[in-house]
Order: structure tokens, then C-alpha cells, then sequence
């Protein structure tokens, strides 16, 4: 477990982070030159059926609903947030794989972990204990333990791909249908689709060997935070400089996180969201967020590049409305920024560059070595374990001010350190004025005019998220489709060994039928015979009952004839005294 500071003092920590940059770079901040290599269509996001999620969030009780809750948070309700890929394809510009932030004009923003916790609405978070590689063998004995299998149903489930291990997921929805008889099991098997599906989705209808690892280590009480903005971290990266047109993150959260930074805006659909209801426990950040719509993932390419060209701190909430964890990780061991590790390896990022997210004063920060930490590699991730047994976090509640004078609290000399940052990145992207001239001087060259030219643009981004669209859902019918072969495939086998066994299943058949007829024939002769028996018992009974009246008249002449015998013997008494008196 690491140990942290309780307080820093902020005076004194502008001073040390100012001298540190000075004697690590001089005056000039060191900026790398990094080629993007930007996808060519809108991103997208692997996505599963939505409608078999609710329906089995429907069929938990009250009970394991509530548990989900405290253990997991809003997770579930990430399923509805809409991705816009189009915006997501023109903020891309602007992301900077070095200092891991969005760099947009003289504006640096990016998700902090303690935003990630407030926006899940996870409560007692362990600070300083992060994820950490384990063994397939051991991984697989604990998730057996969680969900309540022997390790060996388990294994025979898991799937070897081309990157890994697979769980599939109607597995673990049929288990909590039909098979799982405790609310731990049926909750922690939904987690892990969720985990499969918003968190660190990979393969459609699997759940990735990386989503397994992460959701067994935040099980044993890991601050899932951390690998989840890594996670993000590393999506975006590939996505940046390898072109990769798929985001494979917890693209759901950062959406989320993005719009609760932006002002409204209704020509481009961003919501007015007030964040006023997740306060009072009524309902999660993310359900109002969904709740308030606004159609921005309508919005055309133009318009976001417009936007994003234009963009100044008019349009931007610093501190985002429902950001309350004000106890801020900022440094581990003797790095000035954060090693964050996740199932792909370790993404670091300076939240000292991002203080007035925090409302606090911003100052240049102290970024020595924080290119050099990215990465898979064996010594950069044991490395980043020992700089979090001594993490360090401030308390921002001491220096945070009002959000309307957050734009003013910067030092003397950060305006400029930034003006330096902002014309080093500025030969990575070209701006819109540059773009236009050269639309100018190719509509020149083709004879058109600037407006049919910005015309046939629009309608060539059209065609291309309508290519986009169709792509998709061409990947989503491939998919149905070998699910509905794998069935197939297996109805074929269980058709070829019924016709292998027929004949023998044939006689066996046979034989039971003559079995049963012997069986129906012997019975009606028991059912003879048990006619017979009754019928014997009804004479026995009626010549009972005969005998029964001949006894009741045969004690009734006995009682008669005793009757006539006392008679006889007190009239033969009374003779012999009559007797003995007259003779006498």
C-alpha cells in the first residue's frame, strides 16, 4: 500500500515545480515532434446489444441491483451514452501522445482520475493500490472463486484467440439466467460483461483476456480508475499514431467526461446539463447527461473542425460540474507525474499540467522523463510499481477558488512556457486559415469556386459517414453471421452422430415398445384378476352381513329363553312352598 502526504503547501510547491523544470531544461520546455498518423473515417467503438443488457439488468432484484451499485457504481449506465465518431475524428487532432492531454490553441485538458471516480460515483476508493500483472492460472483460479464455478467449467468455456484468452459472453448470460443461484454470482458476472463491453471492449461477443485481468484486480480492491484511464490513454495513442479506426477504451466515459467541459452549444447539439439531480442521489452523472440528448453526435466534420479551430476558454468549463473529489494524486516516488498501469501496459500523464481542472493556480509543471515511461516493456512497468509505493496526492480544497476567476490564476511565466508548447505542436496540425488557403488555391487549379468546393467537401464527409455507417454494420451482420455458422456447425454434428447411432437407437427403441406391450398385456391381466378379487370381497361381505342378522336373531331367542327359564324357576320355587304348606 503506498503512503501519502495529507497536505502540500501551494506556495511552496509552485517554487519547488518551477526550479525543477529550470534545472531539468533550462528556459526552453522540451517538446517532441510526433507525426500523427490519423485514421481517414469517424472513429468507432466496438458495441454489443443494448436491449439483452437492460434485460438482463431487469431481471436482478432490488437487492443485487443495490450491491452492483456499491461495488461498481454507475457502470451499467455507460451502455446508452452515443459516441460521435465524427467529433471524435476532429478532436484527434489535437491529442498529444507525449503529455497525454488534448492540446487545444493554448488550452490543455485531460481526464483526471479523481474525475473518472466522481463521474462512476465509486465511494471509498483505495488510493494507492493499482493494477498489477498476474498468471493466467491465477487469474482464472480467482475469477472461478468470483463468480461461483469450478475452475474446470470455466476452462472449458475460454476460447484461445489470436491475442489472448476469450470468455464469450452469452456464456455468462446464460449463467445468470439459468444457472446462478446467489446475488454475488449474478452480480459479479454482469460486472464482467460490463467490463468486456464499456470498459475495455475488444472482440464483439467476447469478453478480451485484458477485461478479465482488470475486472479480477479491481475485484481485490485495485483503484480501477487508474487502469481505465490508462486504458483510454493507450486506445488513443494507437488511434493517433497508428491510424487505428476502432477505440478500444472506455469510450462511453471519456464522452461523458468531454461534454461535461463544453458549454452548450445548440448548432453543434451539445446539452445544457445542469448536474444538479446527482447531487441529491436522485440520479448518476451519466443518466442525467443521457437524459438531456441534444443530437451532437449529428454534427457534420465541418462543423467540429470549425469548432475546434475556434475554440477559446469562452466555450470550456474548467472545473467540471460534478467533479467533488478535490484530493488530487500528483506525483509517485520521485517522478513529478503519475505512471498509470493498465492491462496493456503503462501510460503516464502530469496532473500538475491540468490544475485548474481542480480550480487551483496553474504554474508550469515539472514534466522531466514523462515520454520515456509510456509503454509494455517489463522494467518501465516494474519501475512505475515501485514509484506508487511512495504516491503522493494534494489537497485542492486549500487553493480552490472561484470557477469564474479560474482562467486568471496562472503564474507570471506560464503564458509563455505555453506560447513555446503551443509553436511546437503547431507544425503537427495545420490551422484552418492555412487549410483555406489551400482550398483556395486547389479550387484555383480545378476552375471552381471556393464555396463549390466547400460544397462538394460537405458531400464527400457525407458519402464518408455514410461508408462509415455501412461498414459497421456490415462488421455487425459478419459477426451475426459466424455466430449463426458456429450454431450450424454444431447442429451439424449433433445430426451426424444421430444418423451414426440411428440404427442401434432404432432397436433399442423397438425392444422398449415390445417391452411395453408385454408390460399392457400382463397388466390387463392383473386388472382381471383384481376385478375378481373384488368381487369375491363384495360375497364375502354380503354373506357377512347374512351372518351377521342370524347372530343378532339368535341373540335375541337367547335372551328370550333365558328370560322363560327364570320364570320356570321362580314358578317352581313358589310350587314347592305352596306344596310344603299344604301338606304340612
Amino acid at each position: 500500500m503506498a503512503s501519502f502526504m495529507d497536505t502540500v503547501d501551494e506556495e511552496e510547491y509552485v517554487m519547488w515545480s518551477a526550479q525543477r523544470q529550470r534545472e531539468a531544461y533550462g528556459d526552453e520546455p522540451p517538446f517532441r515532434t510526433l507525426a500523427p498518423n490519423l485514421p481517414s473515417c469517424p472513429i468507432r467503438v466496438p458495441t454489443y446489444e443494448t436491449d439483452v443488457l437492460r434485460g438482463t439488468w431487469s431481471m436482478l432484484t432490488d437487492e443485487e441491483k443495490r450491491l452492483f451499485s456499491e461495488k461498481y457504481g454507475c457502470l451499467f449506465d455507460l451502455i446508452d451514452v452515443p459516441f460521435p465518431g465524427v467529433m471524435m475524428r476532429e478532436l484527434l487532432k489535437y491529442w498529444d501522445p507525449q503529455f497525454h492531454c488534448f492540446t487545444i490553441n493554448d488550452i490543455d485538458i485531460s481526464p483526471l482520475a479523481e474525475e473518472y471516480g466522481s463521474i462512476l460515483r465509486l465511494r471509498d476508493l483505495p488510493l494507492g493500490k493499482v493494477y498489477t500483472t498476474q498468471s493466467r492460472p491465477k487469474v482464472k483460479k480467482s475469477l472461478s472463486r468470483i463468480l461461483g464455478v469450478t475452475k474446470d467449467k470455466l476452462k472449458g468455456q475460454i476460447q484461445i484467440g489470436t491475442t489472448g484468452e476469450y470468455l464469450p459472453i452469452r456464456y455468462l448470460l446464460g449463467y445468470i439466467r439459468n444457472r446462478c443461484t446467489t446475488c454475488h454470482g449474478r452480480v459479479s458476472a454482469l460486472a464482467l460483461i460490463l467490463y468486456g463491453v464499456v470498459l475495455y471492449p475488444s472482440a464483439i461477443h467476447f469478453i478480451s483476456e485484458n477485461a478479465i485481468r482488470a475486472f479480477v484486480a479491481d475485484y481485490h480492491r485495485a483503484n480501477p480508475t487508474y487502469a481505465i484511464l490508462a486504458e483510454i490513454f493507450v486506445a488513443l495513442d494507437s488511434c493517433y499514431q497508428l491510424a487505428e479506426e476502432t477505440l478500444y477504451g472506455s469510450a462511453s466515459l471519456l464522452v461523458t467526461w468531454i461534454f461535461g467541459h463544453l458549454k452548450p452549444s445548440p448548432e453543434l447539439g451539445i446539452p445544457n446539463v445542469r448536474y444538479s439531480k446527482c447531487f441529491h442521489g436522485s440520479t448518476s452523472t451519466i443518466a442525467e447527461f443521457i437524459q438531456a440528448g441534444g443530437g451532437y453526435e449529428n454534427a457534420t466534420p465541418s462543423q467540429w473542425e470549425r469548432y475546434f479551430s475556434m475554440f477559446e476558454e469562452s466555450k470550456l468549463h474548467w472545473k467540471a460540474p460534478w467533479m467533488t473529489n478535490m484530493n488530487v494524486l500528483y506525483r509517485c516516488g520521485d517522478n513529478p507525474w503519475v505512471p498509470l498501469l493498465g492491462p496493456r501496459g503503462c501510460a503516464a500523464y502530469a496532473p500538475t499540467m491540468f490544475r485548474r481542472q481542480m480550480g487551483c493556480l496553474q504554474f508550469i509543471p515539472d514534466t522531466k522523463g514523462i515520454g520515456e515511461a509510456n509503454g509494455n516493456h517489463k522494467t518501465k512497468i516494474e519501475a512505475a510499481l515501485m514509484s506508487w509505493e511512495k504516491a503522493r496526492r494534494i489537497d485542492c480544497t486549500l487553493s480552490c477558488t472561484d470557477p469564474r476567476d479560474i482562467h486568471d490564476r496562472v503564474t507570471d511565466d506560464y503564458p509563455e512556457w505555453q506560447e513555446v508548447r503551443g509553436s511546437r505542436r503547431s507544425t503537427r496540425f495545420p490551422r484552418g486559415g492555412r487549410k483555406r488557403r489551400m482550398a483556395a488555391s486547389s479550387s484555383r487549379d480545378v476552375g471552381v469556386s471556393i464555396e463549390e468546393y466547400d460544397e462538394l467537401k460537405g458531400k464527400f464527409e457525407d458519402l464518408q459517414i455514410e461508408s462509415h455507417k455501412l461498414r459497421g454494420q456490415l462488421k455487425a451482420k459478419e459477426g451475426q453471421l459466424s455466430l449463426a455458422e458456429a450454431d450450424n456447425r454444431d447442429l451439424n454434428k449433433i445430426i451426424k452422430k444421430l444418423e451414426k447411432d440411428g440404427p442401434r437407437h432404432k432397436g433399442a427403441v423397438e425392444s422398449q415398445r415390445d417391452e411395453i406391450r408385454r408390460l399392457g398385456a400382463q397388466v390387463g391381466m392383473l386388472q382381471e384378476k383384481v376385478r375378481e378379487y373384488e368381487e369375491r370381497t363384495s360375497a364375502l361381505e354380503r354373506e357377512v352381513q347374512e351372518r351377521r342378522a342370524d347372530e343378532s336373531d339368535i341373540h335375541t331367542v337367547v335372551q328370550a329363553m333365558g328370560r322363560m327359564k327364570k320364570i320356570i324357576e321362580k314358578g317352581h320355587v313358589f310350587w314347592q312352598r305352596t306344596s310344603n304348606t299344604t301338606w304340612g
